[in-house]
């Protein structure tokens, strides 16, 4: 379980830029364009884009577990994690928009 846990965050690194990469651009191939991906981060900021991926990781681990409770967990579920993506999905666009001000 620990390795899947690593290797997930591993390969969001990529991904999460990624999926906005191909958004914005419209292309699909953009999702795999690794170098402008990596260019989009560097103008980001190494660190301030890993705080990020680490706080949403943590929030996503949190609200997964929240399934785990018995009867109601999966209602919990139900009305926190669309509030969850909405808010990841806004929070990403701010942090790619960032990158496009250099």
């Amino acid at each position: 379980m620990g390795l899947g846990i690593i290797l997930t965050f591993l390969f969001s690194i990529i991904l999460a830029i990624a999926i906005a990469h191909m958004v914005k651009t419209d292309r699909f191939s953009g999702a795999f364009s690794i170098g402008e991906i990596l260019k989009i981060i560097g103008k980001i900021g190494w660190g301030k884009y890993l705080a990020w991926l680490i706080v949403i990781f943590i929030l996503e681990i949190i609200v997964g577990s929240l399934g785990a409770i018995p009867h109601v967990g999966w209602i919990i579920l139900l009305l926190v994690s669309p509030l969850v993506l909405v808010f990841v999905s806004r929070s990403l666009a701010q942090l790619y928009s960032e990158a496009e001000k250099f």
